[in-house]
């Protein structure tokens, strides 16, 4: 459902036209009001062989469209007017920086990138996928970014739309640097990259403006070192993405950050805390944290560190963290006059049935508390399915945890196991929990249909293995988890 509202919202706030589909028949005649065509890498005449010199002879207005059979496109673009460039298919029309430097750069306003792959930017200059300079009403969508500095960048640019691309194995995902205002990231697949998967903040050599008035909604960040880094960013709205397996930090990390609203987010099993608020001097007033799931994060589900006031937290779902929240100095952890939050470790009762529990939960770290806790998950929950008994990086010995391998080795650290292990799963929906599959290697081991899901692995050689567990609700939707091990005996 929720993904439904997010794909309308997207298609609301976008304000531009996107092609949707590429008509098999491109050289047909097209709308005054579209300009002209210009082709690259086909077979008929008046095609040119670089993406670069169709843009050189194109005017404002035109679309150059990129053939695929002419693939990879070893070149760096750069695009001074206002054009369409599109690519014939996003998986095959590649543009392919050679690592000399960033791949495509933008220095007109209304400009549209579409249907591409564009690769290995970098080099000795950084270079990033594609750059946004001082532009605005620009639009990319339907690309794949990979192998460059930050896939997508934009400095000092307002208003501009990046939709529905995928965003991967890059240093940084999407960054917006200073001044840089207005603008959505919708609908992205962002994976793998080494530091942030989405930066919105300043930068060293240019501290002021501030990014301010950012959307980030409807997109899957996973397995990045941060998911979200806000720093000295504003106004800013983190909206229904999916935040998961950030494999150092945390979900979303907030610095020198103030009225910032992060609101119906799923936020799971990231190594840190699923929302940081990071101690350094500067404001964080106004920030809200509302209607979150915040689940299997490794140390935290809300991290407040030291003098840090101003934040409001309530409406959230917090099930399986390691402490669900942690505040040593003073924020308020409920709206105020009637809700809170539901814990999932609460202990306390609810006499009167209101739904809110008789007694506060108190966060950890200080005096703060929950005055309003909640007795049931607020709102929509996603399913969600947890391995909780074995931890990545840690030593299990015939079914005892030892301790983390990042004592001996540097991170990130294997999990090892010796011996048999009691594999237990946590399954958490709205609708009921149809059955639990236990899977090696992706070979079926087990199913259990009532809790406590659990299974012993007993018996494999020494080698890696991936243990993955899948659960499926009563209406067949699933969700899963999934870890590699190394295991003796």
């Amino acid at each position: 459902m929720k993904k439904c509202l997010t794909i309308g919202i997207i298609f609301l706030f976008t304000g531009t036209c996107i092609i949707p589909t590429i008509a098999q028949n491109i050289e047909k005649t097209l709308p005054a009001s579209r300009g002209s065509w210009l082709f690259v890498g086909g077979n008929g005449p008046g095609n040119y062989s670089t993406i670069q010199d169709a843009i050189n002879h194109s005017a404002t207005g035109d679309t150059v469209f990129v053939y695929a059979h002419s693939s990879p496109y070893y070149e760096r673009v750069t695009i001074p007017q206002a054009i369409h460039l599109i690519g014939q298919d996003r998986i095959t029309t590649i543009i392919d920086g050679q690592e000399r430097g960033s791949i495509v750069t933008i220095l007109s306003d209304n400009v549209e990138v579409i249907g591409f792959t564009v690769q290995n930017g970098g080099g000795e200059n950084q270079g990033n996928g594609i750059v946004l300079n001082n532009n605005s009403n620009c639009v990319v969508t339907h690309t794949i970014i990979r192998n460059c500095n930050c896939g997508i960048y934009l400095r000092d640019s307002k208003n501009n739309t990046l939709v529905n691309n995928t965003i991967s194995e890059n240093v940084e995902g999407v960054c917006l640097g200073s001044g840089s205002n207005d603008n959505r990231i919708l609908g992205n697949t962002i994976l793998n990259d080494t530091t942030h998967g989405i930066y919105i903040g300043i930068s060293l050599f240019q501290p002021t403006p501030q990014p301010d008035g950012n959307i980030v909604m409807g997109n899957t960040i996973i397995g990045n070192n941060d998911g979200i880094f806000l720093w000295c960013a504003q106004n800013s709205l983190i909206y229904q993405n999916t935040i998961e397996y950030s494999r150092t930090f945390d979900g979303i990390s907030i610095e020198k950050s103030e009225n910032n609203t992060i609101v119906e987010n799923s936020i799971m099993k990231n190594r840190r805390a699923g929302v940081y608020f990071d101690h350094v001097d500067g404001p964080f007033k106004n920030n809200v944290v509302i209607r979150n799931t915040l689940a299997g994060n490794l140390e935290s589900g809300v991290h407040i560190d030291s003098h840090i006031s101003g934040i409001i937290i309530y409406q959230n779902n917090f099930f399986n963290n390691g402490q669900n929240g942690y505040d040593n100095w003073s924020n308020q952890w409920d709206n105020g006059t009637s809700t809170g939050n539901y814990w999932d470790d609460y202990k306390g009762v609810d006499a009167n049935g209101d739904g809110i529990g008789d007694t506060p939960y108190n966060i950890s770290g200080g005096t703060n508390h929950d005055r309003f806790p909640l007795m049931k998950p607020y709102g929509d929950l996603p399913l969600y399915v947890d391995l909780t008994s074995i931890k990545d990086g840690y030593l299990y010995v015939f079914n005892h945890e030892i301790v983390p391998m990042n004592y001996f080795l540097p991170n990130p650290a294997p999990t090892i196991i010796i011996g048999k292990i009691t594999i237990e799963v946590k399954a958490i929906d709205n609708t009921p929990i149809d059955h639990v599959a236990f899977y090696i290697d992706g070979k079926l081991k087990h199913t259990c249909r009532v809790p406590p899901y659990t299974w012993t692995w007993r018996i494999n050689p020494f080698v890696q293995h991936t243990i993955s567990v899948t659960g499926v609700n009563s209406l067949g939707e699933t969700a899963g988890d999934k870890i590699n091990v190394w295991k003796f005996l």
